[in-house]
């Protein structure tokens, strides 16, 4: 028996178990091999509703310049609202002074961010999760590499979201300036290691209990019941409105920007500040009010700013790099219409051509081959995956 008084007296703080989000899908340079984080998965349509197979929002990382406590809310810019938080940040950047600039910056950072469903093919780093549907959530970079899946500038496209023509998808994440950086993903040819053709989602069959591959003559109320049953919710990842505790956190921090912008000094105390009534429509009702006997800025700043195209991503988190005078940047296109799975019939659209029979003559096939189908210049291929696809599913 152990006799640890100190122990027992000094009991350890108790404290809360950090809780991962199990239904997304996050990958990490720093669990890769040498820093490089490699996998290969397969878009999957949303089921839910096949026209948003992509989720696309913009964010604001928002942090209380006093707590240091920052969180994140989805901006209303996403659809087509006014957003406060970029507002303000604006109002910050247009006095052209660097500790505003930078404040604004650290303070009111945005990015545009995609989630789509994934299935996991294959994760050295995560083996456990081969065979599960998740939630990837992902920025700008990937969202490109999918547009132009669809619309190559030669040849035909092709929906990475199709369940059976859509293509297996490679992630390579790595270290960049601090960064997760995905310029090295690429989608992969649709070829096993004898050159023929794999086409089909692969999913479980619940008449047999066997993985089977999608294809033209497949019974797609399976398939939709398979999807339905397996994937987490995306639509968690599309734009809502803040809540109650978002909406409080937001407008004290934009109580003390406008006090900072006018004093040049951050107080805690804001008993003079917004002392109009409750905010309207979540949002604060004076977010650059005006502070009696407030003190004169130290640095001049212009009473009115010249007004500058808005960036269409806000700089992220700490990354203080400076911003052109007069930046000229360009609003991405709009997300496309990715399509999906036609559950009334069996006509799915300007596909490619093949052999329906084909799929169904493949028994026990590898999955594809590893190298891209385009190859990035300095950028190796991945290396060879020797596992059957069969076996892959089968330790699910």
């Amino acid at each position: 028996m152990s006799n640890n008084f100190q122990s027992l007296f000094n009991p350890k703080t108790i404290e809360a178990p950090s809780v991962a989000n199990t239904d997304e899908y996050v990958v990490n340079y720093k669990e890769g091999k040498n820093g490089i984080y490699k996998s290969i998965v397969r878009f999957i349509p949303y089921y839910a509703n096949p026209d948003k197979n992509i989720m696309q929002k913009n964010t604001t990382y928002v942090v209380n310049p006093i707590s240091g406590r920052g969180i994140v809310v989805d901006d209303p810019r996403t659809v087509g609202q006014f957003s406060p938080c970029t507002d303000m940040f604006f109002k910050f950047y247009n006095t052209k002074i660097e500790a505003f600039v930078n404040y604004g910056k650290q303070t009111f950072s945005g990015r545009v961010q995609y989630a789509s469903l994934v299935k996991i093919i294959q994760d050295e780093q995560h083996p456990e999760l081969v065979g599960q549907i998740k939630v990837f959530k992902y920025g700008s970079k990937i969202w490109d590499k999918i547009y132009a899946e669809e619309h190559p500038q030669i040849g035909q496209g092709i929906n990475p979201f199709h369940p059976i023509y859509g293509r297996y998808f490679c992630i390579t994440c790595v270290e960049k300036s601090g960064f997760k950086n995905y310029d090295q993903s690429c989608f992969l040819d649709n070829k096993n290691a004898s050159g023929q053709n794999v086409n089909g989602m692969w999913f479980k069959n619940p008449n047999t209990n066997q993985f089977e591959v999608v294809t033209e003559n497949t019974d797609q109320q399976l398939v939709f019941d398979y999807l339905a049953a397996n994937s987490p919710d995306l639509g968690k990842y599309d734009y809502h409105p803040w809540t109650t505790e978002q909406e409080a956190f937001v407008n004290e921090v934009l109580s003390i920007s406008a006090k900072y912008l006018q004093t040049g000094k951050l107080q805690e105390n804001l008993s003079v500040v917004n002392t109009t009534p409750t905010p309207v429509g979540g949002f604060a009702t004076n977010p650059n009010p005006v502070f009696p006997g407030a003190a004169p800025i130290p640095t001049p700043v212009p009473a009115e700013p010249v007004a500058q195209p808005q960036p269409s991503v806000i700089p992220q988190p700490g990354v203080l790099s400076n911003i052109p005078v007069n930046p000229t940047p360009t609003q991405p296109a709009a997300a496309p219409t990715m399509g999906g799975f036609n559950l009334g019939g069996t006509t799915l659209g300007q596909e490619p051509s093949v052999n329906p029979n084909t799929e169904q003559m493949i028994k026990g096939v590898d999955i594809p081959n590893v190298e891209p189908s385009v190859v990035t210049p300095g950028v190796g291929g991945m290396p060879s995956i020797g596992a059957n696809i069969d076996n892959i599913l089968s330790q699910i």
